[in-house]
């Protein structure tokens, strides 16, 4: 995403006869390769939402998708992410959970609008095709990555644990992922809803979210799962470069930020149970369930080409250990 004077739009209003000139700065965010499509996803799914919904969303200026070239470009919102907020002490847990409640209200709405039943091939083609297709991706842009994948086992912070691609296969194979599988399927849904892509806006009460990925469907659970990896595998942390890493191990750093996180988790399962319909511990586990997916799946969009990779380590461990500890916790006896 790129933004400057490149990027200005000036625009020839008539008013009262007379000429007024306006000045909009746009962003950009521009796509290439194996991003292209998801980027043609997102346009199409901010056009085709509707009116009501507009003002949660970024307005399309300006758009081209071809073969070679996909973009999108949109006015420049002078608006914090929660992220920033939650980092800079703007708000506290209170605040947090009061507009994450507001975000949940309004993508129940959009959840509504259009539910499907789930396809029997949902969870393979949402979680399963995601994962090998990332890793696959991993190995080939990092040399770094290339060892690290093709390991059985792997020590986090001095403890074992099976490599990613591995417990991943047991929980698959298990029935553990037939077990998530949430009661529907929408039309609408933002499902990368965490912390950096909400833009609050206090003045107005109102939130903008972000780089919607624009599925042809997705669940409630996926959107669950990314606010759960915000402040429980604390994803903003790492992105956020807070953290001390040596080899396999890492320390996120423990300052308010932190804590004020801590307490967000500590609220937001009941925060869930307001929308599921479901059991509480059914709702958890399929949370759980997605951040761990999440995590492991996000590592190439966090890549620095710097070979060490040290931030996209450490996402990469925290995604295996999250896999670990859901199996641990939920296979079937």
């Amino acid at each position: 995403m790129s933004r400057g004077s490149d990027f200005q739009d000036y625009v020839k209003r008539e008013s009262g006869g007379r000429s007024q000139l306006s000045v909009v700065e746009r962003v950009r965010k521009e796509a290439a390769d194996e991003r292209k499509q998801k980027l043609s996803d997102e346009i199409r799914f901010l056009r085709s939402i509707p009116e009501d919904w507009k003002r949660h969303f970024p307005a399309i200026v300006l758009s081209h998708v071809s073969g070679d070239r996909v973009f999108y470009e949109m006015p420049s919102y002078q608006l914090p992410t929660m992220r920033r907020l939650i980092f800079s002490g703007t708000i506290g847990h209170r605040e947090a959970i009061k507009w994450i409640d507001k975000i949940l209200a309004f993508c129940f709405q959009m959840y509504d609008r259009q539910k499907m039943a789930v396809p029997a091939s949902y969870m393979d083609y949402m979680h399963t095709r995601r994962l090998r297709k990332r890793l696959i991706e991993l190995q080939e842009k990092t040399e770094v990555f290339k060892g690290i994948i093709k390991k059985k086992h792997l020590e986090v912070n001095g403890k074992a644990y099976l490599n990613t691609p591995l417990i991943y296969e047991e929980i698959r194979k298990g029935g553990l992922l037939r077990a998530c599988r949430p009661p529907y399927v929408s039309r609408w849904a933002h499902s990368d809803l965490h912390f950096s892509n909400v833009l609050i806006d206090i003045q107005n009460d109102n939130f903008i979210l972000l780089d919607p990925r624009g599925y042809k469907y997705c669940d409630y659970y996926y959107d669950f799962g990314k606010l759960w990896h915000s402040v429980n595998g604390k994803y903003e942390f790492i992105a956020e470069y807070k953290f001390k890493a040596w080899d396999s191990r890492f320390h996120l750093e423990r300052n308010e930020a932190y804590y004020e996180c801590e307490k967000i988790k500590a609220s937001l399962p009941d925060v869930f149970m307001k929308y599921s319909k479901e059991p509480k511990a059914e709702t958890m586990m399929k949370t759980r369930f997605n951040e761990a997916v999440h995590f492991a799946s996000l590592v190439p969009f966090i890549l620095d080409f710097d070979q060490k990779e040290t931030r996209a380590r450490v996402a990469y461990y925290t995604g295996a250990v999250l896999l670990n500890e859901f199996y641990e916790s939920h296979q079937r006896r």
